[in-house]
């Protein structure tokens, strides 16, 4: 909900049939896999959005599931990542042997929220992959896993907010709340934008703290109107007959290696197996992004959130 509010435009994985995506390839495809209804069935509170172009499965000709290949292949032909191939052989397994059976399995473990880390982990590098080269912004759900701590620590941290959002509502409403604040949210999103430029770019001290504090100052001046505007806006049911709720978000924005996802799952492997975290360092999640010294490798930007459980102190 986070993304779909803070995002220009949102692109996502979407598992497809082997066949293609036409009508006759899709109805084959849930006839042999039911869980793949079931995932599509799940995301109908989206339709608005993906019929307006907000939400889509990759840019121009280019299909962000196309990256999962690359990255099994890379797990399956690179040394440092050898230790993966336990988690990830038996998708591979399953895709060689049975199209309809891997989309089955996929779409199963994106239902109960990614347990299997021989598909999440292919997903979330395949998403950065795809990020990276697109120059585009990866949303993150925050989690306390071995891995993912391992991926903060492996981070530059550039900025931290507190937001209110959406928490429940149909793809209309969020439509709605993206119009209706419109001023607000594309000078936060500009704000945003600004600090990680600054962040990869070296700027000098005045001017990093500068861009800093003006993500901040968006993020108070769309939280005050999104308080303003959720007296109506925020009540009542959506277009789907559930009730519409919100709730507050810190979206902290952090640079890290574009591999960032496989570095962290390996050394989570080596900490679980106590053989340490495998050489993989990085600079402290806690700190901040240096001004001046700017990072000699590329560096994917990417937005954690966090569902908070109380309202921040500073809320109006």
């Amino acid at each position: 909900m986070a993304a779909l509010v803070l995002a220009d435009r949102v692109v996502t994985l979407v598992p497809q049939p082997a066949a293609g995506v036409s009508r006759a390839d899709v109805r084959a495809a849930v006839r042999n896999s039911p869980r793949y209804l079931r995932l599509m069935e799940s995301w109908r509170w989206s339709s608005p959005l993906w019929n307006c172009g907000l939400i889509s499965s990759g840019v121009d000709d280019e299909e962000c599931s196309g990256e999962l290949a690359g990255v099994y292949e890379s797990i399956a032909s690179e040394d440092a990542l050898a230790d993966l191939r336990v988690l990830t052989r038996g998708a591979e397994q399953r895709a060689a042997e049975d199209a309809d059976k891997a989309l089955d399995h996929i779409a199963a473990d994106v239902l109960r929220g990614g347990p299997d880390p021989g598909i999440n982990i292919p997903i979330a590098a395949a998403l950065d992959r795809f990020a990276s080269r697109h120059g585009m912004c990866v949303v993150r759900a925050g989690a306390n896993s071995i891995a993912q701590r391992a991926e903060t620590r492996m981070g530059i941290k550039v900025f931290s907010i507190a937001i209110p959002v959406l928490a429940r509502a149909g793809g209309g409403r969020v439509q709605l709340l993206r119009n209706d604040l419109e001023e607000e949210l594309g000078t936060l999103r500009a704000a945003i934008a600004g600090a990680f430029d600054s962040a990869e770019g070296g700027t000098n001290a005045p001017a990093h703290a500068e861009r800093i504090g003006a993500v901040s100052e968006g993020a108070d001046r769309y939280s005050a109107a999104y308080q303003r505007w959720a007296v109506t806006g925020a009540r009542g049911d959506d277009e789907n007959a559930e009730r519409v709720t919100s709730g507050y978000v810190s979206v902290t924005g952090m640079l890290m290696p574009p591999d960032a996802v496989l570095r962290s799952s390996r050394a989570a492997i080596h900490a679980l197996s106590g053989k340490g975290s495998g050489g993989h360092g990085g600079r402290n999640g806690n700190g901040s992004a240096p001004p001046g010294n700017a990072p000699s490798e590329a560096r994917l930007r990417v937005l954690i959130v966090r569902e908070m459980s109380v309202r921040p102190e500073s809320a109006e």
